[in-house]
């Protein structure tokens, strides 16, 4: 099967629904809680495989898009109520297809977000050399520097954020799943927004301990790493990793609502090439 391909045309354009924010949100907390012992493994199982991927450049070019494959596969199975550890490497049985159009996806979203990222460079410039010369920026102004920017950025392209469920189920290419998620969502962007909020909103908790940690650390007069600094990253870390995950769960239940049930013989990987 031909990666880029793409499918019949009653796949490529599922009908259209209504999105419901509250119904969203319910669902989404409600898959969380449900299946949070299947998160927090699947989170951890995710970290560890990329670390270990880390031993070659190689290995983890292409573990990275082909485990978030997997990760999309059991956001999706977690929201219709059945997670499953085991869905986050099922990408691994469909390695080309997984591999090719999760990267074609990121660099496609790459390429929308690198007018953002140059204004975020050119503003982290100054702290950049900073560090250069073995000083220490400000952790706040560093996260309002970089936070802000890709939130206002994000609320524009916002449409496009259920692009990798329309890939990972309805076997769609990187652009037709693009279209697709652009098209399905043309008259819901204010319920995303409320979504996308909801999900900074969550991850601040996360964030506000990791500046913490910073802060903590160039108090700290200590030649060795800090317990306490390391515990509020790990913390932080943890925070972020799960409400992120639960963000997913949000922009899930809206990409079901709006596209409906899934299609038959469709638990989160490829259906099967001709």
């Amino acid at each position: 099967m031909d990666e880029f391909s793409s499918p019949a045309p009653e796949a490529a354009r599922p009908p259209q629904g209504t999105l419901e924010l509250g119904r969203a949100i319910s669902e989404g907390v409600g898959a969380a809680l449900a299946n949070f012992l299947q998160i927090v493994v699947v989170n951890l199982l995710f970290v560890l495989t990329l670390y270990l991927s880390c031993c070659t450049c190689v290995g983890f070019f292409v573990a990275a898009p082909v485990l978030m494959w997997g990760f999309y596969a059991f956001i999706l199975q977690a929201i219709d109520g059945r997670g499953q550890i085991g869905t986050l490497f099922v990408g691994f049985e469909h390695l080309s297809v997984a591999f090719f159009r999760m990267l074609g996806v990121s660099l496609c979203l790459f390429l929308i977000y690198s007018p953002i990222v140059l204004v975020v460079v050119g503003l982290m410039w100054p702290d950049l050399e900073r560090i250069a010369q073995g000083q220490q920026p400000d952790p706040v102004m560093q996260a309002l520097k970089t936070g802000v920017p890709m939130l206002l950025w994000s609320l524009v392209t916002v449409r496009v954020f259920i692009a990798p469920y329309f890939m990972v189920e309805r076997d769609l290419g990187p652009l037709e799943a693009l279209q697709a998620s652009w098209e399905v969502t043309a008259h819901h962007w204010g319920a995303l927004v409320a979504l996308l909020l909801l999900l900074n909103l969550l991850t601040l908790p996360g964030q506000v301990l990791s500046i913490g940690a910073q802060l903590y650390a160039q108090q700290g007069s200590s030649l060795g790493p800090d317990p306490v600094s390391i515990l509020l990253q790990l913390g932080g870390f943890a925070i972020t990793m799960f409400a992120s995950t639960l963000g997913l769960m949000f922009f899930a239940s809206a990409y079901r609502q709006l596209t409906g049930p899934a299609p038959e013989g469709a638990l989160g990987s490829v259906a099967p090439g001709p």
